[in-house]
């Protein structure tokens, strides 16, 4: 009986990942027919240099290329807010005002993105 559960827990997760893979392919293939309309002969967009890379049979460019972007990404997405949270998480040992000016900080940078989105 044990093995049966275990059979269709395993095809659940298969037919989970099938599907999570086709909605990525379906936002992967729209990213890239938008980015067809950006690309010149002098500019070169990263999705169609990345093809360009694949259908060249470049695939070592291509994986480089490929691992680089998410964490070039997340450096330039976590540096500063790591950095604010080191001052934020300094500030709270040292039981210092720095804690109010913080959030005033927050305040007014919400503030400020509020009146330029609207």
């Amino acid at each position: 009986m044990l093995g049966t559960d275990y059979d269709h827990r395993t095809a659940a997760r298969a037919a989970g990942v099938i599907a999570s893979m086709t909605l990525l392919f379906v936002l992967a293939i729209r990213e890239l027919g938008s980015s067809l309309f950006l690309y010149t002969s002098n500019t070169m967009v990263m999705s169609v240099l990345l093809l360009d890379y694949y259908e060249g049979g470049n695939i070592g460019k291509t994986a480089a290329s490929v691992s680089c972007r998410p964490v070039l990404l997340g450096v330039l997405i976590a540096a500063p807010t790591g950095w604010r949270g080191a001052r934020r998480r300094a500030a709270s040992r040292n039981g210092s005002d720095e804690t109010l000016k913080l959030k005033r900080e927050d305040r007014m940078m919400v503030a400020r993105f509020a009146k330029t989105s609207s």
